[in-house]
């Protein structure tokens, strides 16, 4: 004969206990990752805006106890990221992610502190507009240059992996170069600046000042202290925009880039065609049947100087000088296309505001015409756009 009764109440109680046990261990669970002491998150703040050239952005955290830096997770976009460097300090372990951005707005999570760090990413082009002083854009130096907590890490000491001997001039800060190597590893082209770690003499230009400055706004005149020459380029009649509104950094990156004069694009095509949209048309993929040659070479410099010059459109020359000096054989003096037809004069009969020139029957980028007439000539139509009643 069987007795259920006592079973059942063994089994009761085995469940109670196993009950108190998972309360008990979650209960510290949660606990611990409530417990800011073992894990703090030095940068960057939480719901923040992040201007910047390079899409990343520095999570570095505290962690106490050793045992914990197995359970910390990272992601993020998709990702799970893993540290790229991990130091014992006096307190714990530093802990050094990078995490990649999009523009717009990015969320990370961290485990087991189930805590989310939103970062609202701004790719940086032109410094112009930007203002960094904003209620939540992030700028890690803008209190110190090296706060208390990264000193363990981050000094003044040289580092081998720069150079042997630093130069013998400005201010040599090898402690930015512990975090931001990658905008010189990453770049074929470097400001000499950037390349002999004088990361100061932009970023703090007074001395007696300790926090980093980011600048912005009008740069033109912190760049003029070393480029002399180019301070007459202002003074010119034809600037080109960029040149005009002080902000070098449009087109050049002040660390460094792939393109020759840390260029972020190639100067010969690319970089123009991201502001003259308009002119996609001449290039090999656009649409126009018959464009001028020089621009699947040399590119628009070849005419035209990016700064500024004495001649409009920023052209090296003058119009004629400037086809002539390609197109010898064009006789100016003769006439084109027949003996005795004009190829320059006072006044354009099309264009009131323009001398006469060959840009008066051709465009010099290209057209849907043979020869890269403004018209056909088939019909003396081109003829016509000047001889009325021809």
């Amino acid at each position: 004969m069987t007795h259920p009764g006592p079973k059942l109440s063994v089994g009761r109680q085995t469940c109670r206990l196993l009950s108190i046990v998972v309360y008990l261990l979650f209960s510290m669970m949660l606990a611990r990752s409530a417990d800011a002491g073992q894990i703090n998150i030095l940068t960057p703040d939480n719901d923040v805006v992040i201007y910047a050239r390079r899409p990343v952005s520095h999570l570095v955290m505290k962690v106490e106890e050793k045992a914990d830096l197995g359970n910390i997770q990272v992601r993020g976009n998709g990702k799970k990221y893993e540290p790229v460097g991990i130091r014992a300090s006096q307190q714990g372990y530093i802990v050094h992610y990078h995490l990649e951005l999009k523009p717009g707005h990015n969320s990370f999570i961290i485990a087991p502190l189930n805590r989310e760090i939103k970062i609202k990413y701004n790719p940086l082009r032109s410094l112009l507009a930007v203002d960094f002083n904003g209620p939540k854009v992030y700028l890690f130096h803008r209190n110190q240059v090296i706060p208390k907590a990264c000193r363990t890490c981050h000094d003044e000491k040289l580092s081998r992996e720069i150079m042997e001997e630093k130069t013998p001039y400005g201010p040599f800060s090898p402690a930015c170069y512990s975090c931001h190597k990658e905008m010189l590893r990453e770049s074929v082209w470097h400001h000499s600046p950037a390349a002999n770690v004088l990361c100061k003499i932009c970023h703090q230009p007074d001395p007696t000042v300790e926090k980093i400055i980011i600048p912005s706004g009008k740069i033109s005149p912190l760049c003029f202290t070393c480029h002399v020459n180019e301070r007459r380029w202002p003074d010119m009649p034809h600037v080109h925009g960029p040149v005009g509104t002080g902000d070098c950094s449009v087109c050049h990156n002040p660390h460094g880039d792939r393109y020759p004069k840390q260029l972020w694009a190639d100067g010969k095509e690319e970089l123009c065609l991201a502001c003259h949209t308009d002119k996609k048309q001449f290039t090999k993929s656009g649409t126009v049947s018959y464009r001028h040659g020089i621009l699947l070479g040399n590119g628009c410099i070849i005419c035209h100087e990016p700064h500024a010059t004495n001649h409009r459109f920023q052209l090296h020359r003058s119009i004629n000088n400037l086809c002539i000096s390609c197109h010898p054989y064009l006789n100016t003096r003769q006439g084109h296309p027949i003996t005795g037809h004009p190829v320059q004069g006072p006044k354009d009969p099309r264009r009131a505001d323009r001398d006469f020139s060959c840009t008066s029957c051709h465009n010099p980028h290209g057209s849907q015409y043979r020869y890269m007439l403004i018209d056909t000539h088939l019909g003396n139509r081109v003829c016509r756009k000047c001889h009325k009643q021809a």
